[in-house]
């Protein structure tokens, strides 16, 4: 009980669950419903798809097995972390969409696991209330969310937080080198988690009050950080891509940044979820009335819910999954409020079982609106045809997508078609002239292109985060005038593609395919191609 000191109000003494038959059969039910929502929502979205960016970061990792270096030989801003926590995943469970689907119930396993040992000397039942609320969330955003960076992040800061509270709670300052390294590893997947660092000097003044050193303390942490770093540095080391990971960082990362952000108002808005108000007041209700939260522990979880706001303004972009460090502390800590509450006497009481009744309610809404995920493929299934059309495997390393949704580089990912260049986004040779980087990048992909020609061009229609006013479809060529002349001299358009995407994405996308126009004469299933004025 050490651990928990501070942890209640003396004045308000906490009682141990009650035995008596009606809490424990409440508390089993409350139990039941969130478990078996859970397991409902993974049985029923076992065969999602690999979709979105997943599937992009998968075919990055793919482009790495054939030879091209991250940042060296791939243009793009994702941190080595991800690199390799989607190649160890590639090159253990597998490369199909099923892999990718027991990787994504791995990592909630992880942040349960993580959850129950941070909640379990407050009660357990709060720690479940939190995985299985924080996995229901996931669920509900649909299929284009497993594996995302933010998810990763969020469970390696989960995972740092508690071997930092058992640091503390078993006297063996030894876990603060898995403090460290969980942290280290969240930041090599996204450098925002940097600012958790913050609570270092808190971590040290803490061993010094419980007698111990504080040297010590941030040698352990010291330590633990050191293995992630020393790994991603071998990593780089391995690809020769050092120099390029240091101008992604100063360069590429800054510009990334700029794309596609949101108004403050739309940030604040899309934050909260509304189904969550009623539990969200009663949360606020339980901290004037109970008073039992504050103790060093809670401090810390504030700070991971400090970091995740940070995190959710600094990207600025309002994308679902931006949101679940935030979700993740935030959950965690409404999870102990509640059931520590429950535990009390008077309003206090009420107002915990109330809040945990809400959990409940919720949990089996949002595990039906997970069955229900969808995510529209007749994008990817047209682009197969027509690829399989214009040779289908004979295309690897001549096709090209110049695409910012994932749809083309996962049809290319389940065909093993390799791209002409290493160009991720379109989004970093299309846009503001006037940025240095922009020129860069089309000097360097204009060299590619003149180099060795693509046989096929896929240009996507969708053109987010890159929105010069007054474009219409397909006017990010218009932007390089000297690629859109290029592209109407050398290829032939073969295919004009448009689809509307599910009724909660109200805009269209589509691709146009152009071919090279003395790239294979004798095309008959795509007569457009045979057309010398295409």
């Amino acid at each position: 009980m050490d651990a928990l000191a501070g942890v209640w109000n003396p004045a308000q003494p906490l009682a141990a669950p009650s035995r008596s038959p009606a809490v424990t059969i409440a508390r089993l039910v409350i139990a039941a419903c969130l478990t078996a929502s859970v397991a409902f929502y993974a049985v029923r979205t076992l065969r999602w798809p690999l979709v979105n960016d997943a599937a992009q970061m998968s075919y990055m990792c793919f482009l790495v097995d054939h030879g091209r270096a991250p940042y060296r030989d791939i243009t793009e801003m994702n941190m080595p972390g991800i690199y390799l926590a989607y190649l160890g995943v590639m090159h253990s469970l597998g490369k199909s969409a099923l892999a990718w689907r027991i990787f994504d119930y791995l990592l909630l396993a992880a942040m349960a696991g993580a959850m129950l040992i941070i909640a379990w000397p407050y009660d357990w039942l709060g720690g479940l209330v939190a995985a299985a609320l924080f996995a229901l969330i996931h669920g509900r955003d649909g299929p284009g969310v497993p594996g995302e960076r933010d998810q990763v992040m969020a469970v390696l800061l989960v995972w740092a937080c508690a071997c930092l509270f058992l640091a503390f709670r078993r006297k063996q300052p030894v876990w603060l080198a898995g403090f460290g390294g969980f942290l280290a590893a969240a930041i090599a997947v996204k450098p925002l988690p940097v600012v958790f660092a913050l609570v270092i000097p808190f971590v040290i003044r803490r061993a010094r009050k419980e007698g111990g050193s504080g040297g010590r303390a941030l040698l352990y942490i010291a330590g633990g950080m050191l293995v992630p770093a020393a790994i991603v540095f071998a990593f780089l080391l391995h690809e020769q891509a050092v120099a390029a990971f240091l101008h992604l960082t100063l360069h590429v990362d800054p510009y990334y940044s700029s794309l596609g952000r949101k108004g403050v108002w739309d940030l604040v808005t899309n934050l909260a979820i509304p189904s969550l108000d009623w539990l969200a007041l009663l949360l606020i209700v339980s901290v004037f009335v109970c008073r039992s939260w504050w103790n060093w522990e809670s401090n810390i979880l504030t700070a991971g819910m400090a970091v995740g706001v940070f995190s959710w303004f600094a990207q600025g972009k309002g994308s679902l999954y931006h949101r679940y460090p935030l979700y993740a502390f935030l959950l965690l800590w409404a999870g102990m409020q509640l059931t520590v509450a429950a535990r009390r006497t008077g309003w206090s009481r009420w107002i915990g079982w109330a809040g945990l009744a809400v959990c409940a309610a919720i949990a089996p809404a949002y595990a039906a609106r997970a069955a229900k995920g969808y995510w529209p493929m007749q994008y990817i299934h047209s682009l197969t045809a027509d690829l399989h059309a214009l040779g289908g495997s004979q295309l690897s390393g001549h096709v090209q997508c110049l695409a910012t949704p994932g749809d083309c580089d996962t049809t290319l990912y389940e065909m093993k078609l390799v791209q002409s260049t290493g160009l991720a986004y379109d989004y970093f040779i299309f846009g503001d002239s006037t940025q240095p980087l922009i020129l860069s990048m089309r000097e360097r992909y204009w060299r590619e292109f003149q180099r060795n020609p693509p046989d096929v061009f896929v240009v996507s229609l969708s053109f987010y985060p890159v929105d010069p006013p007054g474009m219409g479809a397909y006017g990010q060529l218009d932007t390089w005038p000297q690629f859109a002349g290029y592209l109407r001299s050398n290829y032939r358009l073969c295919a004009d593609r448009e689809f509307m995407k599910n009724p909660g994405m109200v805009n269209p996308s589509g691709y146009r395919l152009y071919v090279r126009r003395d790239y294979m004469p004798e095309i008959t299933s795509l007569p457009a191609c045979l057309s010398p004025n295409r």
